[in-house]
């Protein structure tokens, strides 16, 4: 997963039509569910939109809600069978310091022992740190889960971005 990835660099090129989704942070209020009822929603004749839609997702995918682990989980395992429909995007609490202290970390340890949970928390993050910054959907719109920094002024300043050196 973490090659697949951290090949795609920090700004993705995204064709159209695509339906862009915002935070899930583990269907907070909601049902785990609803994220696969968002998927039939965006299809056709009751079926699943996730084996015939693309999908761009603005990050923010685990914290707060208690089901962090299946929707991400979910997410990895559309973006491994079809990697060019589903696009993942990192948000701020794909950030370790962030999803440490705002829930993710602590599901897993409410679900696994200590040193397993450690280890799935690293490895989740692993992945995470080399989640794209950005997706321009059809060379016009550009998406990203926050704002650009002062220092960014062209599309090439986000594709130049170092991913690693965020870290």
């Amino acid at each position: 997963m973490k090659d697949m990835i951290s090949a795609e660099g920090s700004l993705i090129e995204v064709r159209a039509p695509c339906v862009i989704v915002g935070d899930i942070h583990g269907q907070n209020e909601f049902k785990y569910e609803d994220l696969h009822r968002m998927f039939v929603m965006t299809g056709k004749n009751g079926r699943s939109g996730a084996t015939m839609r693309r999908y761009l997702f603005l990050g923010d995918y685990v914290d707060r809600g208690p089901h962090s682990l299946e929707c991400i989980c979910c997410l990895f395992a559309y973006k491994l069978t079809f990697p060019k429909m589903f696009n993942l995007l990192r948000g701020n609490h794909e950030a370790a310091f962030i999803n440490k202290n705002y829930g993710f970390y602590q599901e897993l340890k409410d679900r696994f022992n200590e040193s397993q949970a450690l280890l799935l928390w690293k490895m989740f993050n692993d992945v995470f740190d080399y989640l794209p910054l950005a997706a321009l959907v059809q060379g016009k719109i550009l998406c990203m889960h926050g704002g650009i920094g002062p220092r960014l002024n062209k599309l090439d300043d986000i594709r130049n971005v170092i991913i690693y050196l965020l870290l």
